[in-house]
């Protein structure tokens, strides 16, 4: 009886499986765009270096706070999520100011989408309020964007452009202090797959004359799309078919001996 219902069982399990679907594995992104300013020296035009009396800066990272305002949207089924709380420094401490702007998707139903943007703004100024002495500052930015893509269908991008809004300045390799560049993954629609981790450094020098006041802008956006597809069948080998209904006549004789 034990020897029958065993074989019954796996002649059983053999079966199901031909005939049962694949189920598709989840679908995932997870991106991050981690920026750094770094302060690399400030001087001051009467020579003392250590007075800084006269200039203040701060730094700060902020994101869009709901879906109305620019450039943020998300829809679709699937979850998304962003770890990123606003970070404002009124005074800057020590020389460097750094945060990771971080989002990530997920489909695990059948027909599951997520479909986002959203962006985040980096913001560092400096302000001379003195009257008489200029200040020169030795500013640089480095950045590390990663988009990783998980599952058939989910692609994502991080685009990131930098800036300035004043005119004193040199570039330390003589290109300005603005540019642009992008990480892409899976097939996203618009770019061409670059690799999946893209950093990237720029510096420049620059003089604030009394009075005036510097503003450096470096916005991160993300762009996210999956879609979580339907399961498909799976057609097994005849080989499993054969071994299954043998099994089950295996099973029917034994049964077959017992009763006699």
């Amino acid at each position: 009886m034990k020897m029958n219902l065993t074989l019954n069982g796996l002649a059983f399990s053999i079966l199901a499986l031909a005939s049962t679907a694949a189920w598709a594995d989840a679908v995932t992104n997870t991106d991050s765009a981690a920026l750094t300013f770094t302060i690399n020296s400030i001087s001051n035009s009467d020579g003392n270096s250590n007075d800084l009396a006269d200039l203040s800066i701060s730094a700060s990272f902020q994101q869009p706070t709901d879906s109305s305002d620019y450039y943020a949207a998300s829809t679709g089924s699937g979850s998304y999520q962003l770890s990123n709380p606003n970070t404002s420094i009124p005074a800057l401490t020590g020389n460097v100011f750094s945060n990771t702007m971080n989002a990530s998707a997920q489909g695990v139903a059948a027909n599951d989408t997520a479909d986002t943007v959203t962006t985040g703004n980096y913001v560092m100024t400096f302000n001379n309020a003195g009257s008489v002495n200029s200040y020169t500052v030795d500013l640089s930015l480095s950045y590390l964007l990663s988009a990783v893509s998980s599952g058939l269908n989910a692609s994502s991008s991080i685009v990131l452009n930098y800036g300035y809004t004043g005119i004193n300045y040199s570039g330390s390799t003589g290109s300005p202090f603005s540019g642009y560049d992008y990480v892409a993954s899976g097939t996203y629609s618009g770019y061409s797959l670059d690799s999946e981790n893209q950093p990237g450094s720029t510096e420049l020098i620059f003089t604030l004359s009394p009075g005036e006041r510097e503003t450096f802008n470096a916005t991160a956006v993300i762009t996210t799309d999956l879609q979580m597809a339907q399961a498909a069948s799976v057609p097994l080998p005849a080989s499993i078919w054969l071994f299954g209904c043998a099994l089950a006549g295996m099973a029917g004789n034994a049964s077959r001996r017992k009763v006699r």
